[in-house]
């Protein structure tokens, strides 16, 4: 037997009231749709043309800034001509760890991120010019979206 609707909402520990949810039961039988809501792995979840140009930008979380829902950070990295670029957004966005204010910073996290292209420049150093717009939505706090970056800066590996 299961109970139908929401089921009771106040604790036993309120004297038993059961609030406006009535309380009765069914035998019906119940499917089970849980294999619905099973995600599969985040590449399979975007079989699209960025997937297949996706990295990572290592950033080193400097701070933790707000602490609503799910907490938001504030992080940067240089790019290749030795500006810093600052983000704010959700702890999420940038490492799968949890993190609030009592945390240590500076912290290691990155940035998901679509390889537009790839070119050396007249030092022959070799850049690699990234949107943060996909997949995530991602901007600079200036409103910047496109960066150039030196190779090594990009990771497959999120953290």
């Amino acid at each position: 037997m299961r109970r139908v609707g929401q089921g009771v909402k106040t604790p036993p520990f309120h004297g038993g009231v059961t609030g406006s949810i009535p309380v009765r039961g069914t035998k019906k039988k119940v499917a089970d749709y849980s294999d619905l809501f099973l995600l599969p792995p985040i590449p399979q979840l975007y079989k699209c043309n960025y997937c297949l140009h996706m990295k990572y930008i290592s950033v080193t979380i400097e701070r933790f800034t707000h602490s609503s829902q799910p907490g938001f950070v504030e992080c940067s990295f240089i790019d290749a001509w030795n500006k810093t670029q600052v983000f704010e957004d959700k702890v999420p966005i940038f490492t799968t760890q949890h993190l609030d204010e009592t945390s240590l910073y500076p912290q290691a996290g990155v940035i998901a991120g679509e390889i537009l292209r790839e070119w050396r420049d007249a030092d022959g150093r070799d850049i690699v010019t990234v949107t943060t717009e996909h997949p995530w939505g991602v901007a600079s706090k200036e409103g910047t979206c496109e960066f150039d970056l030196l190779k090594e800066q990009l990771t497959k590996e999120s953290l």
